[in-house]
């Protein structure tokens, strides 16, 4: 399949901007769960405070933009933060990877050595669970 592996944002009418393949999640892939452990002072004994609801921990996506030019490669960089502020879900495999409530931020840095490349890092608000049929919008397990 071409493009396999390969991670692709798409906005709510369908658009979509496939990732290049360096693209990788660094953090916050999965759901935390919100309870903490803390030491109850009237008993004087641990316990548990929260609902215990999962919650979805913001996803972190690094990936390379290069280009010719240093100014190209700003331009490149500014249309994916763009379009990643618009996007609606991200997609990897045929499979919605996480389904966005928005973008959060976007840094991007210098690739040290001769080219013109930017690391580019961007951090995504997810708003469901993780893995979603794109047929049905349901849950899948795996």
């Amino acid at each position: 399949m071409a493009g396999e592996g390969r991670y692709v944002l798409v906005k709510p009418d369908g658009s979509r901007l496939t990732l290049p393949p360096d693209a990788i999640v660094t953090s916050g892939d999965g759901e935390t769960l919100q309870v903490e452990l803390d030491r109850a002072v009237e008993a004087n004994k641990w316990e548990e405070f929260g609902d215990e609801m999962p919650i979805p921990t913001p996803l972190v996506l690094e990936l390379t933009v290069n280009g010719g030019s240093e100014s190209e490669v700003s331009a490149l960089a500014t249309n994916v933060w763009a379009f990643a502020r618009l996007a609606s879900r991200l997609e990897r495999d045929g499979r919605v990877y996480r389904t966005l409530r928005r973008a959060r931020s976007c840094v991007a840095q210098h690739t040290p050595g001769d080219g013109t490349d930017q690391r580019l890092t961007l951090t995504l608000l997810p708003s469901e669970s993780k893995w979603r049929s794109l047929a049905d919008n349901t849950e899948r397990l795996f």
